[in-house]
C-alpha cells in the first residue's frame, strides 16, 4: 500500500479526499489533515481491528491501585464537580416529581470505570458506559444525563461524528459535556525530525483522531454548545 498516495475522508465533518500530511511507515499509518475542520485522522484502512485494539487496552493498568492513573482522572473529576456545583441540585420533572441530583455518564469508561468510582466518592451519581464490554453497555432505552465525561475517548472513535451526536442525544437540556484529549497545535505537522508522526500521542496505534482548536469548534457545533477552558490544557467543557 502506497501510504503517501492514499486519500481519506474526514470523520468529523465528512470532507472527502484528504491527502496525507505525514506518514509513519513503521506502523503503516498515514495522517490526513482536514482543512475544513482541522481534524487529523488515520484512515480506516490503517487502523487496528477491534480485537487488536481491545488487546492493547487490556495491557493498561487502569485501576484504582495505579496512583498515577487515579491522579490523572481526579483532574477530570474536579472539572465534573465544578460543573455540577453550578447546576441545580434538584429539579421538577414535567410530571411534578422531584428528580435525583446531578447524574453523570462516564462515556468510554474502560473495564474498571475508575472515574465513576472517584466521583461516587464525591457523592455524584454515575453511570459507566463502554461498548467494548458487554456489562458496560447502555440499555436499549438509555437515561439522559446532566453531565457526560469522555476522558481520552474521542481520539479512539471510529464513527467520530456519529458518536458525538449520540453523546449529545444522551444529554439533558442544560447539561454539559467534558472532553479530555491532547491537542496537536504545538506539534510540527510538516516534514522533518519533529513532525507529527513522532509526536508521542500519535505513536499510540489505537489513536486515530487528533484535534486542534479549530476541530474543537466543530465538536462544539455538533453539541450545539460553547467551549469553556479549564485549568488544564487538555480538558474542555461544552455547555
Amino acid at each position: 500500500m502506497d501510504l503517501a498516495a492514499a486519500y481519506a475522508s474526514c470523520r468529523l465533518c465528512g470532507r472527502e479526499d484528504l491527502p496525507p500530511v505525514s506518514v509513519d511507515g513503521r506502523r503503516s499509518r498515514s495522517f490526513h489533515l482536514c482543512h475544513d475542520c482541522g481534524l487529523i485522522s488515520v484512515p480506516d484502512r490503517c487502523r487496528l481491528n477491534i480485537a487488536d485494539e481491545s488487546a492493547r487496552y487490556a495491557l493498561h493498568d487502569n485501576t484504582l491501585s495505579n496512583q498515577g492513573y487515579v491522579d490523572f482522572l481526579n483532574e477530570v473529576a474536579e472539572a465534573a464537580v465544578s460543573v455540577a456545583s453550578e447546576m441545580p441540585r434538584r429539579r421538577l420533572s414535567a410530571g411534578g416529581t422531584v428528580e435525583p441530583p446531578v447524574k453523570l455518564l462516564d462515556f468510554g469508561c474502560g473495564k474498571n470505570a475508575v472515574l465513576c468510582r472517584l466521583l461516587e466518592r464525591r457523592g455524584m451519581e454515575c453511570c459507566p458506559y463502554d461498548p467494548l464490554y458487554e456489562e458496560l453497555r447502555l440499555p436499549e432505552i438509555a437515561d439522559k444525563y446532566d453531565i457526560i465525561a469522555a476522558c481520552e475517548v474521542v481520539e479512539h472513535l471510529r464513527d467520530l461524528a456519529g458518536e458525538l451526536r449520540f453523546m449529545r442525544g444522551l444529554l439533558r437540556d442544560g447539561g454539559a459535556i467534558i472532553i479530555r484529549t491532547r491537542l496537536y497545535d504545538d506539534v510540527d505537522i510538516g516534514a522533518g525530525a519533529s513532525d507529527f508522526k513522532n509526536w508521542w500521542y500519535a505513536q499510540d496505534p489505537t489513536h486515530i483522531n487528533f484535534f486542534g482548536r479549530k476541530s474543537l469548534d466543530t465538536v462544539a457545533s455538533i453539541f450545539d454548545k460553547r467551549i469553556e477552558e479549564t485549568g488544564y490544557g487538555d480538558i474542555f467543557v461544552f455547555r
